[in-house]
């Protein structure tokens, strides 16, 4: 609970940070010059950031570009890397790890603020090899779920997202359900 709420403030911070004002002009009617400057205004850029701090050391940076090929249906690519770090100093286990990697989303809005959210995801991370050594492999994962969109602004959105993953490997990073806290800034 305390890292779901570490990262919805931190979340909430960079939103608030980046969020536009929604005095300005829309989109389509800044630049009415042609096809080309139109479908820049579909690109946005957001992600997802999380910190946890104590016993085990957590740091997420996600960054996502998308594309809104339709009013209601976006597709985009994902990028992630993990610093994880779970050291206990009353004994000696100790483990440390940075995972990295990205993947590619598809968004489809089903109403206003509702939308289903589907993502692949490939991270290189480092896994049991022998009991004292890691090796580093590809772990894959494909996320199902939806998602409810809190609008900042005209171009700006919080959202928070229920996913499964349902191609869950031995050494996936996560547990189902995920819950996850983002954001979105349109241009």
């Amino acid at each position: 609970m305390k890292k779901a709420t570490t990262t919805f403030l931190f979340c909430l911070f960079s939103l608030w940070s980046f969020s536009q004002d929604s005095t300005l002009a829309t989109p389509s009617s800044q630049n009415n010059t042609g096809k080309k400057s139109r479908s820049l205004d579909r690109f946005f850029t957001g992600g997802d950031l999380g910190v946890q701090f104590g016993t085990q050391t957590y740091i997420l940076i996600a960054p996502l570009l998308g594309y809104r090929i339709t009013d209601d249906f976006s597709a985009g690519l994902a990028g992630k890397y993990i610093y994880y770090n779970t050291g206990d100093r009353y004994s000696n286990y100790s483990y440390k790890t940075n995972i990295y990697g990205g993947g590619f989303f598809l968004r489809y809005n089903i109403l206003d603020d509702f939308f289903l959210h589907g993502e692949f995801e490939s991270l290189s991370m480092e896994v049991p090899y022998t009991p004292y050594q890691t090796r580093r492999r590809l772990v894959s994962g494909l996320f199902l779920g939806g998602g409810y969109r809190q609008w900042l602004g005209n171009y700006s959105s919080l959202n928070l997202m229920l996913l499964y993953n349902v191609a869950e490997e031995k050494y996936s990073p996560y547990q189902n359900p995920i819950i996850r806290i983002g954001f979105d800034i349109g241009f």
